[in-house]
């Protein structure tokens, strides 16, 4: 009994003191810390931010009863612990299941749209999935050509609200925060249906800094703002809302219930970008800013999808490459440099080499529309390989256009967390036009066999595709499954994929001999390239024996010393 009560008392003493005293500033609940590993806590009287995670696991719905908030609000902050400075905060509620926002509840804003102030609430929903902290990035989405802010005051609701009357609707009200109502205007305007669609991509719907009681908030007297790059955008006050915050939630409860932890946005003030003449979308690297007094403020960067830690390498290099086009079409050599790496190398379809320095000079003398087949993308750690067929078509005096195919690979290095460029090889798709390639180190031809200038992990690929080649022309399988990796892919020419016992059963089906033509070997780290020029000479079953003229893309890994073919693409030249 003795050891229970000494328990009993330790555990009292490890919890902070409650005091009766009133708190002298209003109870200001955040939750702070890496996304996605928020801790709760509290603003104290000096601005300071206070760690909750002794009292309550997390700011979630059931801490937003009247008899909750009442036991935070009672907590002596200053026996809370102290956060270091600087903490990321996130959305202020966790576990929010429902986004209500109301639309043109602010006249000049539906003004400034073309449209007259409405006689009743327009009510709209928003993904959860975009909820974003106060201090999170707007990502511009794919497609995004009409990015825009609204700032907004957000209610959140702190009990289970049904059917209820206006004159009590204050006291299913926990608090309010700041909200900035991202929004894309072709989504939500010209792509048909509501306007969810519009109002619901990732980090469209900021939250916070904080959840402040709603005691302590006059909601129908509060000065809001926004700023874009320093300058004014928007600058109103609540009483110009059309519909009050009491009465919305009165209002919404009749057509659904609303829950404790749901949010409502209230509505925006004139000063949207699409209202501005022209436009002023938001772009990407632009700082917004809004607040909302005695709120919060909210500050945001701007970033291209692309370029935000929601994209993965194949979104980041079909946007390398998409500006690697409109560099070349626009003859920008300093676009284009951004996109290449200080050692990058060209190789053109006759052989050719250029370092950075002699392609860039270049680069305002291409100008030429660039028209990419399919394209074949594969990420192996810091390394991509992008394998595809494109056709150039320039423009002559008289208007007449050429078109030239040619066979492309291109290797990608992350450098710095961003992907460039580190080569790039094309070769004509011309019918019995060998390929010409160099090694990539060296200005020398390599028509078959081993540069004896290559490096070591270079000659070791090399042996890897001789000793390849001799197994499928010794029908040795034993010998073929082994220098491909368990995860072995291979890309047939019709665009057709295989694993490595699709392969290998599709070589003892058709036995062939390969000649391998012009080779080029690029090793980067645990990654090897190798293309060139391949031609098959295949007996299909009951059929007379067929050459292929082809062009290949090869990767190797290297795993524990040892280098094996993760992939295989190939390309049959066009025929007349």
């Amino acid at each position: 009994m003795r050891m229970v009560t000494l328990c009993l008392l330790a555990c009292a003493l490890a919890q902070p003191a409650l005091t009766a005293d009133a708190r002298s500033s209003p109870l200001k609940l955040l939750r702070y810390g890496a996304a996605g590993q928020e801790k709760p806590g509290l603003l104290d009287a000096d601005g300071n931010i206070r760690d909750l995670s002794r009292v309550i696991r997390d700011i979630t719905p059931a801490e937003l009863a009247p008899a909750a908030l009442a036991r935070l609000r009672a907590l002596d902050a200053r026996r809370l612990p102290l956060v270091k400075p600087g903490a990321r905060l996130g959305v202020p509620v966790q576990g929010i299941r429902k986004i209500v926002a109301v639309g043109l509840n602010y006249a000049a804003h539906a003004r400034e749209g073309g449209n007259e102030p409405p006689s009743e609430p327009i009510l709209f929903l928003k993904a959860t999935t975009a909820l974003a902290g106060p201090d999170d990035d707007v990502i511009r989405p794919r497609g995004s050509t009409a990015l825009d802010y609204e700032c907004e005051l957000v209610i959140v609701i702190g009990q289970t609200a049904r059917y209820v009357r206006e004159s009590e609707a204050g006291d299913y009200i926990a608090g309010y925060s700041v909200g900035n109502d991202v929004s894309e205007r072709d989504f939500q305007q010209r792509r048909q249906g509501q306007w969810t669609k519009g109002k619901s991509a990732d980090t469209f719907a900021h939250v916070g800094p904080y959840l402040v009681e709603a005691s302590a908030v006059k909601e129908t007297e509060l000065d809001l703002w926004l700023k874009v790059n320093d300058a004014t955008r928007q600058s109103a006050n609540t009483r110009e809302m059309i519909f009050k915050p009491k009465f919305l939630v009165s209002y919404i409860s009749q057509f659904m219930t609303l829950e404790p932890g749901d949010i409502i946005y209230s509505g925006t003030p004139e000063g949207v970008a699409a209202g501005m003449k022209p436009p002023a979308y938001l772009q990407p690297g632009d700082r917004v800013d809004l607040g909302i007094q005695g709120v919060g403020e909210e500050h945001h960067r701007v970033v291209a999808f692309e370029d935000s830690p929601l994209a993965t390498a194949e979104d980041q290099l079909q946007a390398l490459e998409q500006r690697r086009i409109a560099a070349i079409r626009a003859g920008d050599p300093v676009a284009m440099r951004e996109l290449l790496a200080d050692d990058y190398q060209h190789v053109h379809g006759n052989g050719e080499m250029e370092d950075l320095a002699t392609f860039l000079k270049g680069v305002p003398g291409r100008k030429r529309e660039t028209l990419r087949g399919p394209l074949s993308t594969r990420v192996y750690g810091a390394v991509a390989v992008i394998t595809g067929q494109q056709t150039n078509r320039t423009k002559a005096a008289d208007g007449s256009t050429n078109d030239v195919s040619y066979y492309v690979t291109q290797v990608a290095r992350q450098q710095g967390g961003h992907w460039r460029y580190v080569n790039m090889q094309v070769t004509p798709l011309k019918p019995n036009d060998p390929a010409k390639v160099l090694t990539g180190d060296e200005s020398t031809y390599v028509r078959g066999g081993v540069d004896p200038h290559w490096s070591a992990d270079q000659k070791a690929v090399a042996a890897l595709e001789a000793r390849r080649a001799a197994a499928i022309a010794e029908r040795d399988f034993d010998t073929l499954a082994g220098v491909l990796a368990e995860d072995y892919l291979h890309v047939y020419g019709g665009g057709s994929t295989g694993g490595r016992a699709d392969y290998l059963e599709q070589v003892r089906r058709a036995p062939r001999v390969p000649t391998r033509g012009p080779l080029t070997v690029r090793v980067y780290g645990d990654v090897a390239v190798m293309s060139g020029n391949l031609l098959n000479r295949i007996q299909y079953p009951d059929q007379p024996e067929r050459v292929l003229d082809t062009f290949v893309t090869q990767v190797a890994r290297k795993v524990d010393g040892q280098w094996k073919f993760v992939s295989f693409q190939i390309t049959q030249k066009t025929r007349p």
